[in-house]
């Protein structure tokens, strides 16, 4: 619950929906590293307060939700209503969705993962470009200038406000396979995903192809020939130049 996708999709939207259904007044979670703040969120629907794994582990009568992250799984309904929830009480509303004059390209560059990654407080070491990376990121970004407004963003060092507020008004969104493609939850029903992916085994391979599915998203892949491996930008550029016909036709 450490890391952003697994924290975001599987810990973070159940506790959203089910503070929604439920009208408490306060709640405790657990403490989730570097991703805590996202709690800042749900201000408006109680007072959230964050406690150790610990002290949440003791708690009389805690309430356990299923987790949602698993790909397999993805209650579409689910995520489409937690989706809509954060962005209601952001009073939030895209202005760069599909139908917009000029498409919103947003590219995610992985930067260096936060100190608490090789601290021993955390639960899993290595995170962002640790793991993944793409070398040539500006020249990936560069042909797609032609192709609408663009910006190259490290989603991991952007505060969770400022992080929901760009999604929301992306239309295209670039990343290779991790944590900062989870933010397509924010993008409108219609608009697409280009996923550059690496090898990452059988097992991850479908993860954000069916989050996007679940989302009424294009989803679109881009092969890397390892985690850190250059990417060809002309592979890219076609892909996006695919998928800017159908934005707005799904969902």
């Amino acid at each position: 619950m450490e890391h952003f996708y697994h924290f975001l999709i599987g810990y973070f939207a159940p506790v959203a929906c089910w503070l929604a259904d439920h009208h408490e007044p306060e709640v405790i979670v657990r403490e989730c590293g570097p991703l805590s703040p996202w709690f800042s969120l749900l201000e408006p629907l109680a007072t959230v307060t964050v406690r150790s794994v610990e002290e949440v582990d003791r708690a009389d009568d805690p309430v356990v939700l299923p987790r949602t992250d698993r790909a397999s799984e993805f209650p579409g309904a689910v995520v489409q209503r937690f989706a809509r929830l954060v962005l209601d009480v952001r009073h939030q509303r895209s202005a760069g969705g599909p139908g917009a004059s000029e498409p919103q390209i947003t590219v995610v560059d992985r930067g260096a993962p936060d100190p608490f990654y090789a601290s021993g407080a955390a639960e899993i070491a290595t995170a962002a470009a640790e793991r993944r990376s793409i070398p040539n990121i500006v020249d990936v970004a560069e042909p797609l200038k032609e192709l609408g407004t663009l910006d190259v963003v490290d989603f991991g060092a952007l505060p969770p406000t400022d992080q929901v507020d760009l999604a929301a008004r992306t239309t295209v969104l670039v990343g290779q396979h991790g944590a900062g493609l989870a933010n397509m939850v924010w993008m409108p029903a219609g608009s697409a995903v280009i996923e550059i992916l690496p090898p990452v085994g059988t097992r991850s391979i479908p993860l954000f192809r069916a989050l996007s599915l679940a989302l009424g998203l294009e989803h679109r892949a881009v092969l890397q020939a390892g985690p850190h491996a250059p990417v060809d930008p002309a592979r890219v550029r076609s892909a996006v130049e695919d998928a800017l016909p159908v934005i707005g036709s799904t969902g």
